[in-house]
């Protein structure tokens, strides 16, 4: 195989693990995937637990989810859509 013909594989690969993070939300593509989850999550969390880290976002079959990082205890917060769009946020111990 020519050099030419390494970097275009080599590329494509990279572009095709690029894709396949961007679709599944991974790393620096979370955020953008899940934007509108993540503001109201933080606009909540801001509110009832201020000193709280928002971990990755999920898709679930009821909405989205994700760890929260507080101090010493740690929480699962589901974000669901109610059709009015309002968001609804359930805490669940872990």
């Amino acid at each position: 195989m020519s050099e030419k013909n390494t970097k275009k594989a080599i590329l494509l690969g990279l572009g095709a693990v690029a894709a396949y993070k961007f679709i599944n939300g991974d790393g620096i593509f979370n955020k953008p995937r899940f934007y509108f989850v993540y503001k109201a999550a933080k606009k909540y969390l801001s509110s009832s637990h201020p000193d709280a880290v928002l971990g990755k976002i999920i898709k679930t079959s009821g909405g989205a989810s994700c760890i929260i990082y507080e101090n010493n205890r740690q929480f699962m917060l589901s974000v669901s859509k109610a059709p009015d769009g309002t968001y609804i946020f359930h805490e669940s111990e872990l």
